[in-house]
């Protein structure tokens, strides 16, 4: 049974003190069909809002687009306090259309991630696993080929010369911060490049340091750029950010910042 969401579009905001006094606010809200009203319940989509307008007897819009966001059960509505400005809807004729104003709400969804980048593999060389052992729970295995064709970090480590490329072991088990389902996160990234942290800002930050780490920069843009809508105020992020510990590994980088300063 396909679960329909319907689509809101709120001209007038949720209060966002100053903002309102000077300009039009304007927020998409996707309300979840009644199976899902008591549960959690996330959906990721690529939302936008236009505003209608009438400039030499034609009909045009003035848009702004809001990018990928994860709407959920606890933030079901994002948009703009600031969407236009009062003076330029008084100023400029063709906004007001019998006394109101005319606005669009456009959400493609469900969102498709993009398909996996990166080189195929080459599935002449022989299989082999690497076993990821970790501070709790059993050992993870994992496909050689993947590791060494996705990751420099694992490349570098899983080469001859190393431990680690003569065992195929990677212990883990020394850093108990590292969580299982963080890792998980990373290797399933690497077989598909796809992130999707479920509006778990904590599961985020917590993959984007593995990513950091292990020197995967598209993990690290993509989490980001989930942080950044997650977050609806840019300042709780760099609060979030400063207070995280990265830690970076010598291939990468050498040292350790708990602050911004």
């Amino acid at each position: 049974m396909k679960l329909l969401r319907k689509l809101r579009v709120k001209p007038s905001g949720a209060g966002h003190g100053d903002w309102e006094a000077i300009s039009i606010s304007a927020y998409i809200e996707i309300l979840p069909p009644p199976a899902l009203a008591k549960i959690d319940w996330a959906c990721k989509a690529r939302f936008e809002i236009s505003m209608l307008y009438e400039y030499l007897d034609e009909l045009w819009n003035f848009r702004r687009e809001g990018g990928v966001f994860i709407f959920t059960n606890k933030v079901s509505d994002q948009g703009w306090c600031n969407f236009l400005s009062l003076d330029r809807i008084t100023r400029e004729p063709g906004w007001l259309k019998a006394g109101g104003l005319r606005l669009q709400g456009h959400v493609e969804l469900p969102f498709t991630d993009a398909p996996c980048r990166g080189q195929p593999l080459d599935f002449t060389q022989e299989a082999a696993f690497v076993t990821i052992r970790l501070s709790e729970g059993p050992p993870l295995l994992f496909d050689k080929r993947i590791l060494s064709e996705r990751s420099e970090y694992f490349r570098e480590m899983l080469a001859s010369k190393w431990r680690e490329g003569q065992t195929n072991e990677v212990d883990l088990s020394m850093t108990p911060d590292i969580q299982r389902n963080s890792l998980d996160a990373v290797l399933c990234y690497l077989m598909s490049s796809r992130f999707f942290s479920g509006g778990d800002a904590t599961f985020a930050f917590a993959v984007r340091k593995l990513a950091d780490q292990f020197c995967l920069k598209d993990l690290v843009d993509t989490v980001e750029a989930e942080l950044v809508t997650m977050l609806s105020q840019l300042d709780d992020f760099w609060i979030l950010v400063c207070d995280a510990e990265i830690s970076f590994v010598p291939e990468c980088a050498t040292g350790t910042s708990k602050n911004c300063g």
